[in-house]
């Protein structure tokens, strides 16, 4: 009874560290900010709506749109909000659940699949740990609970490559988890494929027929009925974003950013798969240098390293806040390098065994290491660096008047729109799909929509015409500006840390509440995200 009590203290303790690691670090210098991220707003907006029985749509009363992107996680955020919890607070639970038990999986499947000790385990886990998930929780996304499908996905597919021939359970394990991580978000089923294409390549059609049969079933059927009310509920297939992100073409310098961030992000863990790689090359060309891992695992390592890198040269990779497309990549990595570390090591001849010591000394560097790294991410700063925004000033200001049937159009569709609580025209048309099917946003539709307010993310100062535009969102602003001035409204305020990147407010004349809205909006201590202090307003001059 005493070892098998003793056993599970062992098996427990790491767990319990990497906990506490987390703990200090969220209480002591996690910045969890009041308001979420712009596109972490969008979401909770539709969460909002969905709570209060008006569906998934962006304005209430009109038709549903999936701007959100992140269904699972929607439904979680909107059931949460349903129960009477706090917008942020859901997200954090969530988001933190799914980040604890990410953490926790990295640790098990490294000590359960592969040869490396519980101490180098333990320090692969603290290192995830550190990364980046923390800094998308403290502003609202919900890239950690993505990345949790992620990895219990890739546990299960490790479960099935270690087995000889799969069975019925452990096939159904692996396609249940990777339905989850589709709808969780759309490049999740690329992430699956990638995952089932890793198992064939490494073992090969015929003891993994049960695999894919179970794989495609459940795809089919449960993945299919999900599609089908889809495009009866929406309208369409796709999410909003991804329609209007993907533009029918590709995208090169957004597939560089992602081989960037790939290894910016991971590139201690991608280390071991770059060395495997030489390696099988050396042994395919000359026939010596055999290494230590087999074909196999280097194919089921890389299919979806490749693959889900290269798939972002299919949209705009706009709101890549921290690298967050990239994230689901980095927990790949955080557990695959295992595969070949002993081979590398064993070249270098170097031992990650610890010499022979008391039981209770392992425990204590655990607990020492859990205690020293949440000091030393947090002395480095929070990885979100989320400054204060003047548009959460804009949006409580305009809050009161959100019963007055007013619009808001806004090339910034996140926290002005989700705290004014007003029916918002998103410009940039990520929440629109009209605008997406006309190419853009034109004059007709504003006067169509009549907004009462109106907000433009510019590059240019006011004292400056404008020039012929360079892109789709120069276009927008032009549009904007252009719709401002032909129909007389005020320029309240021209908000911004330096005169090339402002804020303009545009107020309509003429409507019950114009003044009071004026002066609040030229009232309003603006503070500029990104700089941090007041920005400045740039109306006449900055004067």
């Amino acid at each position: 009874m005493s070892q098998l009590l003793a056993s599970k203290s062992e098996a427990v303790f790491p767990l319990f560290a990497l906990g506490l690691q987390m703990a200090l670090y969220w209480i002591f210098w996690a910045d969890f900010m009041p308001y979420p991220a712009e596109d972490a707003a969008m979401l909770i907006r539709y969460a909002l709506h969905w709570a209060a029985g008006q569906g998934i749509v962006w304005n209430v009363g009109e038709a549903p749109v999936d701007g959100a992107t992140d269904f699972l996680f929607l439904a979680f955020v909107a059931g949460g909000i349903r129960l009477g919890i706090g917008h942020m607070w859901v997200v954090w639970i969530l988001g933190g659940i799914a980040h604890l038990g990410s953490i926790f999986l990295v640790y098990r499947m490294l000590v359960r699949f592969f040869r490396v000790g519980k101490w180098l385990a333990f320090v692969a886990a603290t290192a995830f740990a550190l990364g980046n998930g923390s800094g998308y929780l403290e502003i609202g996304f919900g890239t950690t609970f993505f990345a949790f499908w992620v990895l219990l996905s890739l546990n299960q597919a490790l479960v099935l490559l270690h087995q000889p021939v799969p069975g019925w359970k452990a096939s159904l394990a692996f396609a249940f988890a990777c339905l989850a991580m589709g709808l969780t978000r759309p490049e999740g089923v690329f992430m699956a494929v990638f995952m089932l294409a890793g198992i064939l390549t490494a073992k090969g059609w015929q003891p993994n027929k049960k695999v894919f049969l179970t794989f495609a079933g459940v795809f089919l059927g449960l993945g299919g009925m999900y599609i089908l009310w889809r495009w009866q509920y929406f309208g369409h297939i796709l999410p909003n974003p991804f329609t209007k992100k993907s533009g029918g073409t590709l995208h090169i310098e957004s597939l560089k950013n992602a081989v960037k961030e790939v290894i910016h992000q991971g590139i201690f863990f991608l280390l071991p798969l770059i060395w495997a790689v030489g390696r099988q090359i050396l042994t395919q060309l000359s026939g010596k240098f055999k290494p230590d891992f087999k074909a196999g695992e280097l194919w089921f390592a890389l299919n979806p390293v490749l693959g889900f890198t290269l798939i972002w040269v299919l949209i705009k990779d706009e709101m890549n806040i921290l690298g967050r497309f990239q994230y689901p990549l980095f927990c790949i990595l955080s557990v695959v390098w295992a595969f070949f570390m002993p081979d590398m090591l064993r070249t270098a001849r170097i031992s990650t065994r610890l010499p022979q010591v008391h039981s209770w000394v392992l425990p204590l560097l655990m607990l020492i290491l859990s205690i020293i790294a949440p000091f030393i991410k947090g002395e480095l700063g929070s990885a979100s660096g989320h400054p204060r925004d003047g548009r959460f000033a804009v949006a409580r200001l305009l809050a009161p008047y959100q019963e007055q049937g007013y619009t808001l159009a806004t090339t910034e569709a996140g926290i002005l729109p989700l705290y004014s609580g007003w029916r918002t025209l998103d410009t940039w048309g990520l929440n629109d799909p009209r605008i997406v099917a006309e190419g853009g946003l034109t004059e007709a539709y504003l006067s169509e929509r009549n907004p009462q307010v109106i907000l433009v993310h510019d590059w240019r100062p006011p004292w400056e015409p404008p020039s012929p535009p360079t892109d789709d969102w120069d276009r927008m602003c032009q549009t904007l500006h252009a719709f401002a001035l032909d129909h007389d409204y005020h320029l309240a305020a021209c908000y911004g840390a330096k005169p090339d990147n402002v804020h303009y407010y545009y107020v309509q004349r003429g409507f019950a509440d114009e003044e009071a809205i004026l002066e609040g909006i030229r009232e309003v201590e603006y503070e500029w995200a990104g700089e941090g202090g007041l920005a400045r307003d740039f109306r006449r001059g900055g004067e």
